[in-house]
């Protein structure tokens, strides 16, 4: 267009093997990243199967759209000179395929396990490998909704209202060390932080337990009523007014998320209220990133919300992320790379990859099979997710 507006910009990276000069030049405002890639390409020499993929930041948000659109929308200005940041993208994810299993139930949650792998949580009461091996067949009298690891202690909550824990082997079955049935309700959510156990439950209810070492097999439930004060939670509190849905540690802090549009976060060792924040929807999940201080809870509308809770409350919800169709997000996960990038799974079906930096995915994937995505676990291995099918599936990234 001849009354194009041209954007001055000069290309900045801190990948110093790919940096291109601090020329500053002058590009049409209708530039898009593609365009961008281009001219990084170009002045680097570049070309054919030598060209990199790039991203770009300016004004700290990735850059999706053209440079025209990309100002409007972050409050960047067009008069100055535009420093853009750009870096290596990574590779775009694949498909990996499934592993035949010998489960035959949906998977309800799914983990990274100690050691490496993924642990699986089943809906006919058993924990799994992702290459199908069963790992605990009679976990919980119900689904497991629930499982968290770390360090090799490993959690599992479920509809029986149980909390289980196990040390997890180098090979072979889950060894049982820990049966807590203090919750009056369904256990929805479990994580793990160092020796300390957190679970919530539907009744809005988070307990803290410290799982004791022994390797025996826990009494059947009916038997342990007895036991049941000696295995009790080390403190309880009541949360939320509904559903305690996701549960999150970092940094000696609890998140909580729940039914009741609400995200919390406690102190992990007196669960002394530290920070509370309000949604407009029932949230369903929420992982944290600690590298970024931020954390990103999902909703019942199928949108992903960021958290900051170095902010106010009224300013603590950072950004909203929308591309699953209003369907309920079932899991977050980060990044093992410790980067921006995070992934979402929901009930359509939809895995997508996020830079939380960005406003829409970086890839939006499918997996045979799977219509409602319900788990899901990044570990350095890979991108696992699960659901209305009895296998795991993986995702190259």
């Amino acid at each position: 267009m001849a009354d194009e507006q041209e954007v001055r910009v000069r290309f900045t990276t801190r990948q110093a093997a790919i940096a291109c000069g601090d020329a500053v030049l002058g590009l049409p405002s209708s530039a898009e990243p593609a365009q961008l890639c281009d001219v990084v390409n170009k002045l680097l020499s570049r070309s054919g199967s030598r060209a990199l993929a790039l991203e770009f930041l300016w004004a700290g948000k990735l850059v999706q759209t053209s440079l025209l659109k990309h100002a409007a929308l972050h409050g960047a200005s067009l008069e100055k000179v535009a420093d853009i940041e750009y870096f290596v993208s990574a590779p775009a994810p694949s498909y990996g395929g499934a592993a035949p299993t010998e489960n035959d139930e949906w998977l309800a949650a799914l983990c990274g396990a100690p050691g490496g792998g993924v642990l699986a949580g089943s809906y006919g009461g058993g924990v799994y490998g992702e290459n199908g091996a069963t790992l605990a067949e009679n976990a919980h009298d119900g689904a497991v909704t629930c499982v968290a690891a770390s360090a090799g202690l490993v959690a599992t909550g479920g509809k029986d209202a149980a909390v289980r824990c196990w040390r997890a082997r180098a090979a072979g079955p889950l060894a049982p060390c820990f049966a807590g049935d203090a919750h009056g309700h369904a256990v929805d959510s479990v994580c793990v932080a160092g020796d300390v156990v957190a679970s919530g439950d539907w009744g809005g209810m988070v307990f803290l337990w410290r799982p004791g070492a022994s390797g025996d097999e826990p009494a059947p439930k009916r038997a342990r009523t007895d036991a049941a004060a000696a295995a009790g939670p080390v403190l309880t509190h009541k949360a939320h007014a509904q559903c305690v849905s996701g549960l999150a540690h970092a940094a000696g802090r609890l998140w909580t998320v729940g039914w009741d549009r609400a995200a919390k976060v406690f102190d992990l060792a007196t669960l002394d209220p530290v920070h509370s924040a309000n949604a407009s929807v029932a949230l369903t999940c929420v992982a944290h990133a600690e590298a970024l201080g931020v954390a990103a809870a999902g909703a019942h509308d199928g949108s992903v919300r960021l958290y900051d809770a170095r902010c106010a409350p009224a300013a603590a919800m950072a950004r909203v992320l929308r591309n699953h169709k209003h369907r309920a997000v079932g899991a977050v996960a980060w990044s093992p790379a410790g980067d921006h990038r995070l992934a979402s799974c929901a009930q359509d079906g939809r895995v997508n990859v996020w830079d939380v930096r960005g406003d829409a995915p970086l890839a939006a994937l499918d997996a045979p099979d799977l219509s409602k995505c319900l788990g899901l676990a990044w570990t350095e291995a890979g991108l696992f997710v699960g659901g209305d099918d009895p296998r795991v599936h993986k995702f190259n990234v």
